[in-house]
């Protein structure tokens, strides 16, 4: 029989797996624009100031859902008496803090 101690780890040590391939999926994303960066550059005229706008634009396409998670757990944590409902909100809020 598997101990509670070592179903937390086991939770603990999918929830660690699960954001780091979110992290290496948002540095993979933000490489691949910056390799295509003067391509875009060259397909839409667009100089080195105008290509930072292409930079942050899709930084925080990307970033904005994954902070969505927090969100939804702070509000329900609100409105349900201090406990998160969704996996992914508790994922978040365990591994951010």
């Amino acid at each position: 029989m598997v101990t509670e101690h070592a179903a937390t780890r086991r939770r603990e040590a999918l929830r660690a797996a699960v954001l780091s391939g979110v992290m290496f999926l948002v540095v993979f994303d933000s490489l691949s624009v910056a390799t295509a960066l003067p391509s875009i550059g060259r397909g839409l005229d667009l100089g080195p100031a105008r290509l930072q706008w292409v930079v942050n634009t899709y930084s925080l396409a990307i970033a904005g859902p994954l902070l969505l998670p927090r969100r939804v757990c702070s509000a329900s944590s609100a409105a349900c008496g201090g406990r998160c409902r969704s996996a992914a909100s508790r994922t978040w809020s365990h591994c951010t803090g």
